[in-house]
Order: C-alpha cells, then structure tokens, then sequence
C-alpha cells in the first residue's frame, strides 16, 4: 500500500500520549490509530497481512484496528454537551422528546465483540513491540469508561489534597472563630496538572451574627474609599433624571426564574435554581465560551444544570461529591480539549482548552458541596436550602446567613488593605431568586426584608457604572476597563464593592422625600437595590452597552 496515501489527523485523548489517526486521503476511510516514536513509521496492511515502514525520521505504529474508530463519527463532539433535545429521549418523564434525534447514549456505538476486539489490538500491540522493539501503550483512546477512570484518579488526587486541608473540623472552627483566612485549593483539569487556582476564601461569619446586610454595606464603603474609588454625584443626578417609566418598567421588572421542565415536587424545582445559583460564575471564560458553544457563562450554566436533570443524571449529594470533571464538561458543554500544532510537520495534539479551567472550578464546588450536604445529612441541596427558609423564619438576611455559614461556595469575602470586605454575591442572589419565583405561591420563600439588600455584585455592574461615569477610577484601576482588561482577584473585590456602596447612594437618592431626583414611579416600597441590580444588569445586556468592555478574573468561583 503506497505510503504517500495516507494523511493524518488527530485523536481526541489523553494529551500526554501522541496519537494519530490515519485516514486514506481518497476516500477518507479510517485506517485505524497510530503511535508516534521518534525513529520510522510503521502501518498495517489489513488486506495483505503485514506492516510496512516509512523513512521520514518518526515511528507510526497502528494500535488499534478500525472498528472503535467508528464509535465516535466527531471527535471534538465528545467534549461538547449533547443539545438539550437530544438529551430529552422518550425514556426520560423530565421534558419533552425530540423525534428522530437519537439519544446521548446512542452516538456511543460499542464494537459487536470487545473482547475480540481487545485481543487483536493486544495480539498487534505485541507483534509490533517484538518487531520494532517499540514499547506501545495500550490506551482505549475511544472507550468512554476508561477515560471516566483517568478522571477519576485525577478527581481522587485533588481531594485527598483537599481533606489535607480540611480534615482537621476542630482546627477549621477555631481558624474561623478566630477570622483566619483559609486558603484551600481548588486543582485545575490541565496537562500535567498544570492549572491550579487558590481560591481565597473568608471564614469569618461568627455564629450568632445576624447583621448581614449592614457587614455588606459597611465593608464595601470602607474597600471604596481606602480603594480610592469616587462616586460623581452630578452623574448619578444625570442617571436618574434621564431614567424613563418605560424603561424603568422594563427592565427592573422580575418574577423569577421559571423552566420549561416538570418538577414532581418543590424540593425539585427549588434544588435546581439552588445549584444555578451556587455555581453562578465563569464571566472570565465568556470570550471562550462563546466561540466555542455561543452561549454565555450564565447560560453555559442553565444548560448544564438542565442537562442534569433532562438527563435524569442524579444531583443527590453523593453523586455531587463524586462528580468528575469528564461529567461538567459533557454536561455543560465546555470543550476539555483543543487541538494544537506539534514539532512535526501536519501533526496536531490535544492539549487541554482554556474553559477547561472553568469545568475544574465548576467540579471544585460540585464536589465541595456534596461533601458538607453530606455530613449535615441532607439528600439533596434543595432540601438543605428548604430546611434553611424554615429556620430564617421569613428573613432573607438570615438565610443568606446560613447559606454563608454553610458552603465556602457562598464565602465571597476577602482581605483588602488589611480589612475583610463582605461581597456574597451567590447567597444573596439565591435569596432574592427564590422570594421572587415563590413569594406569591409558596410562604416560606416569602422573604420580608428583601427590600434592604444589597445588590449582587458582579463585572457587569461595576463595568456599566464606571461606564456611566458614577463611578470614577484611580489610575491605578483605569487598565480593568480597557479592552481585554484583566484584574487580579484583590482588583476585582475593589470594584464590586464600589459598585454596591454606589448602588446604595442612588437608591437613597432615588428615594429621598426632601429632593427627590426624576419623575419615575418606584412603586410604594421606592427604589430597591435588587431592582437596580436587575434594571443595569438587563441594560448591559442592550446592544449599545455590550461592546463596553468588562473586566474579566478567571481565578475566582465568586462571579
């Protein structure tokens, strides 16, 4: 068989191991998977029974017959979420079926006999070894179980790092007694391990404290101004004398995130918001994210957690805790891998993409949280969240409390300038989330001092707001707003807690009887921080605002 038929394309697997499909260029047949060594190559001739070399200064040896080629007609599809309609399959009660779209299990299409199949790539595995005196490694590159374990290993090494940290539950509450910042490390999916994040989390909630809303407002002023940080007045007049009743009306109005799907029971409905909320992050991976799926980090988020439950994937507390990050990136749709250029010539690789850091910190709280679910013997996070609103008794102060005391994923709080700063962005979101989809059909959630929160503070508002000229920036923070402008985590605790303390001076403005500012009806309760919230946040998202650059920081689980 001539050698200069045969053009080669990558595999999508482990990124360590150099492996190679081979195709026949006139007809783009699959030949089977090749091996590259650093000497000649070597391909097997099915038809005639033998190997033949190639000197062109590499080895190629195949490993791996044709028949598990098939089971995967696109390989980059692997790293990519099944859609939604694909996911619902008529054996699924949890949402309506797609007619003629296969299911997710059905694109796997597994060889007629494995152990045939298993015997003749070791029986050529050997001849080859024997004849080149190569050493090949028996990789499954297209077996989906196999790959789960490779994960698993890696998922069980990045815990037995973290219970380093954290086994010690008498140390933890002495450190969070006594206002030590823990530093626990969230391990990054990468070549080699390669990406790892510190994760900067405050555990100094003290037990009893109820003040939550006042810690918010107070810290965030004291980071504004030692941040140096101003609030223009004059702008915040311009903003709302120009504020119209239409738009006001339009984009501050919210009822709560509803879903196309059926909730047997409320813990259901209420356990999927919870986990959209718990895991509301991943703004530095947007450019990624939208090239590679167009959705957002917000909406990568929804369509993972519906994925889940479409799915019928379990979201217990046990299997959150064993979650890998094989299962995030499949679910939510973040691609794991992206081919690369090698040194040889016409040769890629697969190396782990960039959102693939996000998929990592998504596994990192996934895990995290069914672990404490766990041990404070709850089945799911719904039914911790239900048990919450019963013992805050009405309060959305108190149960964005408990929340906090609860789960570092909801522990948004740094030092900044030697002052810890109170942002909990997640924990008051969900709050404010759940008082708005259940107020009116379900007691518990009817939370009475909503009105007194503060905002949820991510990029997008401390982006609009400095945009709009309410907030004015130092030199030393101007470059967070440039085109592309990255921040540190310290930089990014500094301009959403500007973005809250400027929140509140309009809404008093908004409010005050004595000068009054505008002509828009607030309603009886006036202007409410989470309306604002709502109201900018929906206005960024208009055409004119979204080429505003934002700030981005990928080290962070917070927002």
């Amino acid at each position: 068989m001539p050698q200069t038929g045969f053009i080669l394309s990558p595999t999508t697997v482990h990124s360590s191991k150099r492996f190679l499909r081979l195709s026949d260029d006139s007809n783009n047949s699959s030949q089977g998977l090749g091996v590259l060594t650093q000497r000649s190559e070597a391909i097997r001739d099915d038809q005639e029974n033998m190997l033949t070399e190639s000197p062109i200064g590499y080895d190629l040896a195949l490993v791996e017959p044709p028949m598990s080629l098939e089971m995967i007609p696109n390989d980059q599809e692997r790293w990519r979420s099944p859609t939604l309609s694909a996911l619902a399959s008529q054996t699924s009660s949890r949402g309506p079926s797609s007619p003629g779209q296969e299911s997710y299990s059905d694109a796997f299409v597994a060889p007629k006999n494995r152990s045939m199949h298993g015997r003749q790539r070791r029986h050529l595995a050997s001849q080859l070894q024997t004849d080149m005196e190569v050493e090949i490694p028996l990789i499954e590159a297209h077996d989906q179980v196999l790959l789960q374990d490779i994960w698993k290993m890696e998922d069980e090494e990045r815990r037995d790092r973290l219970n380093g940290v954290t086994e010690d539950h008498t140390a933890s509450k002495a450190a969070l007694s006594a206002g030590r910042v823990e530093d626990p490390i969230a391990h990054m999916k990468g070549e080699q391990h390669a990406h790892e994040e510190a994760r900067l989390i405050q555990r100094v909630l003290h037990a009893g404290h109820t003040n939550l809303y006042a810690s918010v407002y107070e810290t965030t002023r004291q980071c504004r101004e030692s941040s140096n940080i101003q609030i223009d007045q004059e702008a915040i007049t311009q903003f709302l004398t120009k504020l119209t009743q239409e738009s006001w009306s339009k984009h501050s109005v919210a009822n709560g995130m509803s879903f196309p799907l059926r909730f047997d029971t409320l813990e259901q409905e209420v356990n999927t918001l919870s986990l959209i909320d718990i895991l509301n992050t991943g703004h530095g991976f947007r450019k990624e994210l939208h090239e590679d799926s167009d959705r957002g980090a917000f909406e990568t988020i929804v369509f993972g957690i519906m994925s889940l439950y479409i799915s019928s994937t379990p979201t217990t507390a046990e299997s959150l805790s064993k979650m890998t990050g094989w299962e995030v990136g499949t679910h939510f749709g973040i691609t794991m891998q992206k081919d690369a250029p090698s040194e040889l010539a016409h040769v890629t690789i697969s190396k782990p993409s960039v959102a693939s850091k996000l998929a990592g910190q998504l596994q990192g709280v996934l895990n995290e949280t069914g672990r404490i679910l766990k041990e404070k013997g709850f089945e799911t996070l719904g039914a911790f969240v239900i048990d919450a609103a019963k013992k805050a008794n009405g309060s959305g102060e108190k149960f964005s409390e408990i929340l906090v005391n609860s789960f570092p994923a909801f522990q948004d709080s740094a030092e900044v300038d030697g002052k810890t700063v109170y942002v909990f962005k997640k924990a008051l979101l969900l709050a404010s989330s759940l008082e708005r989809r259940f107020a009116k059909t379900e007691p518990l959630f009817a939370f009475k001092d909503i009105q007194d929160s503060p905002i949820f503070a991510d990029n997008v508002i401390p982006t609009l707001m400095t945009h709009l000229g309410i907030l004015v920036l130092p030199e030393n923070l101007k470059h967070t707003m440039e085109e592309g402008g990255v921040t540190s985590v310290e930089e990014s605790y500094r301009l959403r807690a500007a973005s809250i303390d400027a929140c509140r001076e309009v809404v008093e403005r908004a409010n005050s009887k004595d000068n009054k500012v505008g002509t828009v009806d607030y309603g009886e309760q006036g202007m409410l921080a989470v309306d604002l919230d709502v109201y900018l946040w929906r206005v960024a998202k208009e055409p004119q605002y979204r080429k505003v650059p934002r700030f981005a920081c990928k080290d962070t689980i917070f927002f």
